[in-house]
């Protein structure tokens, strides 16, 4: 810490608190329009790993499909081959056909 103390340019025993913090903070952006939700997740946890992947293994019908997708804006890709796109396909779904 003594070295710290010394070397570092953040730390002179001189430096007043709005000195420090403009000194640390400058030239800093402003945060990303997520860091909230971060900081959310961070200080109430998050969902258990093992209960979301069961989650996401359960089938959905057609209808429940369309009404989540259309609630949470999902991006949907379509990765099957073009024929089958063609044959069909969810609406606003994005083709980008993987060659499988």
């Amino acid at each position: 810490m003594a070295t710290e103390k010394k070397m570092n340019y953040a730390l002179r025993a001189d430096m007043t608190k709005e000195e420090f913090i403009e000194e640390v903070t400058e030239g800093l952006l402003p945060p990303p329009q997520y860091f909230p939700l971060n900081v959310k997740l961070n200080k109430e946890g998050y969902e258990d790993i093992e209960q979301v992947l069961e989650r996401g293994t359960r089938a959905l019908s057609p209808k429940a499909f369309e009404a989540a997708a259309n609630e949470t804006g999902a991006v949907v890709l379509d990765v099957r081959n073009a024929a089958d796109f063609a044959k069909g396909h969810i609406p606003r779904s994005i083709f980008i056909g993987l060659g499988w």
